[in-house]
């Protein structure tokens, strides 16, 4: 009989030679299953990229200066009012600058002539009051005019905040617009900021860590795109129960 495998000290197996016919060795490979999983995805644009753009006062629309799909700078001149607020702010603050000019001036004279001996203390007062007042109306007048911008009588200009791409727009020549309106008269996106979201179904979201290699496919294209994901959303979203996964693709 052959002698059996012994032991050594730190725990090898020694074969003996007779034994060694009968046993096959191949080398070791480490296998790591990859689940593959398929969730619906969508074009979208990062949080904070997307600008809203409304009116800070009542008027109607008389000019558009930017349409849907546009690239525009920021500052451009997207859509022209004309809002008799604006004028009546205007023209208040106007109003209000010329007292104010004839009051100082009239505390000027008051206390010349004080100190000349010529006139009084409760003028001089009464003077100084009245320029306090107005400096304060003045104030509030000034904050208006920043409210409905430069310009000229009821002309208010709304400019893009942003640059980027005009996404919506809901403004019309002739159209009524005030600053209460339940939608934004225009949406501009910056287009460097265009990401890829995927609903990924709650059941399945476990299987998703951020870092983790994405392909996208596009209809528009035979080749996948490869990228990352960056985020996974929290929360389920409520009807779809899916869970909001933002990928980066990769440059």
């Amino acid at each position: 009989a052959s002698p059996g495998p012994t032991a050594t000290a730190d725990g090898e197996v020694v074969l003996s030679p007779e034994a060694q016919v009968f046993v096959r060795g191949e080398p070791a490979a480490s296998s790591r299953a990859v689940s593959t999983l398929r969730a619906p995805a969508r074009i979208a644009y990062r949080d904070g990229t997307v600008a809203e753009v409304g009116t800070p006062v009542a008027g109607r629309v008389t000019e558009i200066g930017a349409h849907v799909g546009e690239l525009v700078q920021a500052g451009q001149a997207l859509l022209v009012l004309r809002s008799p607020d604006a004028a009546a702010a205007r023209a208040e603050l106007a109003a209000t600058q010329a007292e104010l000019e004839t009051a100082l001036a009239e505390a000027r004279r008051t206390s010349d002539m004080l100190t000349r001996g010529a006139g009084s203390e409760r003028e001089r007062r009464a003077a100084e009051l009245r320029v306090s007042e107005l400096e304060i109306a003045q104030a509030r007048s000034r904050t208006q005019f920043a409210i409905v911008g430069s310009g000229s009588g009821g002309v208010v200009t709304i400019r893009a905040p942003i640059a980027g791409v005009v996404l919506r727009r809901r403004a019309a020549i002739g159209m009524s617009v005030g600053p209460d309106d339940a939608e934004p008269l225009l949406e501009i996106g910056d287009p460097s900021a265009l990401g890829v979201t995927a609903e990924v179904f709650e059941r399945d979201v476990g299987q998703v860590r951020e870092g983790a290699e994405v392909e996208v496919s596009f209809p528009t294209s035979e080749t996948p795109s490869h990228g990352h994901v960056t985020y996974v959303a929290p929360a389920v979203t409520e009807g779809m129960r899916t869970v909001p996964v933002r990928i980066e693709l990769d440059a």
